[in-house]
């Protein structure tokens, strides 16, 4: 069961004709977005950012009788002004209610908030470094020395975030206690600050790959444009002031690695993603070589995801538009394949929830929802079906511009809620209708009344 509006335009139609069907579509998104989702806002960032990640604990506002998230992201102002690593609040509303079509401006053409009236995302301002605006949370903003391509916190100590920035190879590390949440003109100007930079002794590894250890306190992994992964022991003392090298460093790749994850109940398996078109397996007990090579993709791959479940289940997201789902133990080919994006698959991220849920995120500007439960209709369908595949859940179709991050809230009461964003400096916080996931699992008859455009489908 699934929701689409195509926002791919007719072959052949002129750039001018296509912007109009472009539109067209997505502002039937924007009328159909209360009967498809229990929560949908939408933030237009100052700057594009290129990595999301919720934190794991939530507050309560009993002013607004919402839950208080807080959400990770960074700046990418491709020079033009200072970057920031950011951490912004979100209020959701503690018990889903009912949506209000009425909420929906015609004018502006925007979704707004369905979800309670106080639901929102509160943003530090973006360009006053020095004052608070009415209604600024203010929880973190750092100087970032160039834009943030990747941000996470160490999931033992949440206060504790690595970055890895642009045209860098350095990973630096911020103690957020240790820095002034609001930076002054002063500050500002003293530039960026990290607490530890990690550093290799080649110069070179810039890129996106970046990943904490989820058991072992303080282990570190990121990789680059030289296809070399390091490791570095954040709990080691330095000696060459606040700066760290690697204990380990990883070899096999032939090409740039874009994507690294730490397995979550095996603290010696790290997993890499590459442009040479594999996925590796290390042992990191075994420094001479990957001890396992997946080859199931025709063009780069792009990213990875253990799921939290499953000690033998991965998910890789390649270029060739495709997710291929691999069982460990039978590592020769896929054991299942995604097939519904019409561009690269860029993100791939197994719910913490649910182990056979999967989000996935690319350049076509839609995040899919995956049920991999569903994974044998959708292989016994025949390659001339016109139906979606089996195992398609959900596809939120509102960027319209490729994804730059996605990120499951880890929080309870929260778990169908998902962070997105785009390269057109839109941020998105979306669940899905419950309803529908319990038609789909069969909990519940047909949903389909409400629908606006006979392009959806059911």
């Amino acid at each position: 069961f699934f929701f689409d509006i195509g926002l791919m335009t007719q072959t052949g139609a002129d750039a001018h004709e296509g912007e109009q069907i472009q539109e067209k579509r997505h502002n039937i998104w924007k009328k159909n977005a209360p009967y498809l989702y229990d929560v949908i806002m939408t933030k237009e960032l100052a700057w594009p950012t290129l990595t999301l990640e919720w934190f794991p604990e939530k507050g309560y506002d009993a002013d607004t009788e919402c839950h208080v998230h807080q959400l990770l992201l960074g700046t990418n102002t491709s020079g033009q002004e200072l970057n920031y690593l950011m951490n912004t609040h979100v209020l959701l509303p503690s018990h889903p209610t009912l949506l209000d079509m009425k909420r929906y401006d015609q004018d502006t053409k925007e979704v707004g908030e369905y979800a309670r009236t106080n639901a929102k995302i509160v943003m530090k301002s973006e360009v006053d470094g020095d004052g608070k605006k009415e209604g600024d949370k203010v929880e973190m903003k750092l100087v970032h020395e160039s834009e943030v391509n990747t941000a996470r916190y160490c999931p033992q100590h949440a206060k504790l975030i690595a970055t890895k920035p642009g045209q860098s190879s350095d990973v630096l590390l911020f103690d957020v206690d240790t820095h002034p949440f609001n930076p002054t003109h002063l500050e500002r100007e003293r530039g960026c600050k990290p607490n530890f930079r990690l550093k290799n002794h080649r110069q070179s590894g810039e890129g996106f790959a970046l990943a904490w250890s989820h058991m072992t306190a303080g282990l570190i992994a990121s990789s680059g444009s030289d296809g070399i992964i390091d490791l570095w022991d954040t709990t080691a003392k330095s000696t060459d002031c606040c700066i760290l090298y690697p204990t380990v460093s990883l070899r096999g790749h032939e090409a740039l690695i874009e994507d690294v994850a730490f397995h979550y109940h095996d603290p010696n398996l790290l997993a890499s993603a590459s442009d040479d078109k594999t996925t590796a397996l290390w042992d990191l007990r075994k420094t001479e070589g990957c001890i396992l090579q997946l080859k199931g993709h025709t063009d780069e791959v792009n990213c990875l995801s253990f799921t939290h479940f499953n000690d033998i289940v991965l998910a890789t997201g390649s270029s060739d538009k495709s997710v291929a789902i691999w069982d460990l133990r039978r590592a020769s080919e896929p054991v299942h394949r995604l097939c519904f994006h019409t561009d690269a698959v860029y993100k791939a991220r197994f719910a913490p929830f649910n182990q056979t849920i999967l989000a996935t995120g690319g350049l076509d500007g839609k995040v899919l929802l995956w049920d991999l439960a569903k994974a044998g209709a959708a292989a016994a369908q025949t390659t001339a079906a016109k139906a979606p595949p089996a195992d398609l859940l959900f596809i939120h179709t509102g960027h319209q511009s490729p994804i730059t991050d996605l990120s499951w809230n880890l929080s309870n009461g929260a778990e169908w809620v998902i962070a997105s964003a785009s390269d057109n400096n839109l941020l998105h916080i979306w669940r899905m209708r419950d309803r529908l996931y319990r038609q789909w699992t069969g909990a519940e008859g047909p949903v389909s009344e409400g629908l606006q455009d006979e392009t959806m489908q059911a």
